[in-house]
């Protein structure tokens, strides 16, 4: 039987309740308040630069080449180094030195894909409330999606998945205590900081986003406390890459995907995203992906204005995450394009967050809220489809990346959006159908 949510609301409660407010949104900016500065996702970082060697093993003779420019940060998996420039000059004078022996990117900056008004969802009705049967966290009555993508019968059906599968949330970093997360939490990484200064210090969230992610994904079930995440038994390996407002470089993404996948991760879930040229991350990205990871992002958040390609959901072999609402209906906000590859629920998420006072926490007070609270945008799409990778990674360990892939878009709702179609750029193969994804071929 269709356990799908049914309200009596026949239009999008995205569009109908946001429709007119496109002026108050930036596209591609981090969660910021107007009085703070918009930190834009694919700037140049000034001063900054990734020379990508062109044959393997130049690494040691890159700062010989490069003439006076510092090397503070090596990233042998994918043959490249990031740099500061020499006073004076520019990412062509580096270029000219380097000649053939390499190429000179300008690092970017990525950042969280929502800005405030979509995150807190403060203009957005209050999601239905609907008991979930045979589950005692309290609040998963406020987990809409639960019910919408048949997510408890998932849990049933999988044991809730195996602590040996080990989801990334490479974002903010974790509350790393809180009680519906420290349990299951690994020893993560920082990938933050100034120069030569990655690795020092734990992964702890300063911004609420991660954590807010990592409860979707895996927060633990039937403990009496909170709600619960897709894959509750997975465990979780925080990797923090974005800082305080909710921005990183490139080089901080490129080196925590490449960390996670050395390190036990079998999903890395990013709810983040940049425009423009972003070579480095695409390497990472495929390293990852060669080492057996799946590697799950956001579409982003600018489908009501430009709408542009957003990496690392663009490149080949990732799956790209839309977001829809409570009536099956493509969110407002939700970018969409021909690389999209399933749909989740992602307006007024009820999830984790930081126990303690955060950027969030600080700049939206009432909106978003410490301990627990609600978020929308495609990061909050995202990690509850890497919280069901890990359970499909669970029910069969050796199913590849691009198996999991196949596996989510043939089970996935064909809505009634998607006007009969098999595949659409707002909806992808159409919502996640956990039950279906987790059951197939057992």
């Amino acid at each position: 039987m269709n356990r799908r949510l049914s309200l009596v609301l026949s239009t999008s409660v995205c569009v109908s309740a946001l429709a007119g407010c496109g002026t108050h949104l930036a596209p591609n900016a981090s969660a910021l308040r107007a009085d703070a500065k918009a930190v834009v996702s694919g700037a140049v970082l000034p001063g900054k630069a990734i020379v990508k060697m062109s044959a393997k093993g130049n690494l040691p003779k890159v700062g010989a080449l490069l003439g006076g420019a510092k090397v503070w940060w090596t990233m042998p998996q994918i043959d490249a180094v990031a740099i500061n420039l020499p006073a004076g000059k520019t990412v062509a004078d580096v270029q000219a030195a380097l000649g053939k022996a390499g190429t000179v990117f300008a690092d970017r900056t990525i950042t969280l894909p929502e800005d405030g008004d979509i995150l807190t969802g403060k203009d957005l009705p209050t999601p239905p409330i609907v008991p979930v049967p045979g589950f005692n966290d309290p609040d998963n009555d406020k987990q809409w999606g639960v019910m919408n993508t048949h997510q408890d019968q998932a849990i049933n059906a999988s044991n809730g998945g195996s602590a040996k599968v080990v989801i990334s949330i490479v974002d903010t970093g974790i509350d790393l205590h809180h009680p519906d997360l420290e349990a299951k939490i690994l020893k993560g990484y920082n990938a933050t900081g100034p120069d030569g200064l990655f690795g020092q210090g734990d992964p702890k969230d300063d911004n609420a986003h991660g954590t807010h992610c990592a409860g979707t994904a895996a927060g633990i079930a039937n403990n009496g406390v909170g709600i619960m995440g897709m894959a509750p038994n997975c465990s979780i390996l925080p990797v923090r890459v974005l800082a305080g407002p909710g921005s990183g470089s490139l080089v901080s993404v490129a080196t925590g995907i490449m960390w996670a996948a050395d390190h036990g991760a079998d999903v890395i879930s990013m709810s983040l995203g940049g425009s423009g040229t972003m070579d480095i991350l695409s390497d990472a990205v495929a390293y990852a992906l060669k080492k057996n990871v799946v590697v799950v992002a956001a579409m982003g958040n600018s489908g009501h204005e430009q709408n542009p390609v957003s990496y690392p959901a663009a490149y080949p072999g990732v799956i790209a995450v839309a977001a829809t609402d409570w009536n099956d209906t493509h969110a407002f906000f939700s970018s969409f394009n021909k690389y999209c590859t399933v749909s989740s629920p992602g307006c007024k998420i009820y999830s984790t967050s930081p126990t303690y006072p955060v950027f969030l926490t600080k700049n939206y007070p009432g909106h978003i809220t410490n301990n627990y609270t609600y978020m929308s945008g495609t990061s909050m799409a995202t990690p509850l489809v890497a919280g069901l990778c890990g359970l499909i990674r669970s029910v069969h360990p050796g199913m590849s990346p691009a198996d999991v892939k196949s596996l989510l878009q043939r089970t996935a709702d064909k809505v009634p959006g998607m006007g009969g179609a098999d595949w659409t750029d707002k909806y992808g193969f159409g919502r996640i159908n956990a039950l279906k994804a987790v059951t197939e071929n057992l």
